[in-house]
């Protein structure tokens, strides 16, 4: 089962997040689908999450998912990966207007399966080395 959850994975971010095919998230994920991914509000549903997805795609053009690791054990699996990208939109997560910057973040995520679907995730991103590259404080190197 742990090859069948990886694929699923694999396919969520080549297939949603990079090419826009959202039909991917109803085979993945729970329709009570809850994304917690601090600091930023919840997202609850799985017709939230599809909008999530297509607002993150509208902020970054260029939009690349590298998976670099997926660990699955019981019902939990972990993936480590690095997302890439032009901010030229209004990004979900991040308040700030579009800085035409390349942009590059590590992120986790850890999910919980019930059965054969996500039915929660919590996504720990790099979030102060993404405002760094918009060139928000705090400035590079102010924590080394």
């Amino acid at each position: 089962m742990s090859e069948e959850r990886k694929a699923l994975i694999n396919r969520v971010y080549s297939e949603a997040y990079q090419a826009g095919e959202l039909g991917v998230l109803d085979e993945a994920y729970t329709d009570g689908y809850i994304r917690h991914q601090p600091p930023v509000p919840s997202v609850e549903g799985l017709g939230a999450y599809k909008q999530f997805i297509q607002d993150t795609r509208s902020a970054y053009t260029d939009l690349e998912f590298n998976i670099q690791e997926i660990i699955v054990q019981g019902d939990c699996s972990a993936t480590r990966l690095i997302l890439r990208g032009k901010h030229t939109g209004q990004a979900p997560t991040i308040l700030t207007p579009p800085t035409g910057k390349e942009i590059e973040m590590a992120g986790c995520i850890v999910s919980h399966w019930e059965g054969d679907r996500i039915a929660v995730d919590w996504v720990y991103n790099d979030y102060l080395g993404l405002v760094q590259q918009f060139g928000i404080y705090p400035p590079p190197g102010m924590f080394a």
